[in-house]
């Protein structure tokens, strides 16, 4: 919380742990520009599905394959597993 009005994009990345070939290892998956006021704090919420899970896989087509996951926003990073 700063002490002057602001704008500030807040950037999502996806990273796969591993996969059966290199994607871009961060890839930015969203984003949303926002407007602060002196002191002010807001949640920012991200939704998304399997789609941003999949990538363009050596058959020449999309994949959406099981492992671990990281996600950053800032300097938060998770992770979580799909089976």
């Amino acid at each position: 919380m700063g002490q002057k009005t602001g704008k500030e994009v807040v950037q999502w990345y996806l990273t796969d742990d591993f996969a059966s070939i290199a994607p871009a290892n961060k890839r930015l998956k969203g984003f949303e520009k926002i407007s602060l006021e002196p002191g002010e704090a807001i949640k920012v919420i991200f939704k998304f599905n399997n789609k941003e899970l999949r990538f363009y896989g050596k058959n020449d087509e999309w994949v959406v394959e099981p492992g671990t996951f990281k996600i950053a926003c800032g300097n938060q990073i998770s992770s979580f597993e799909i089976k």
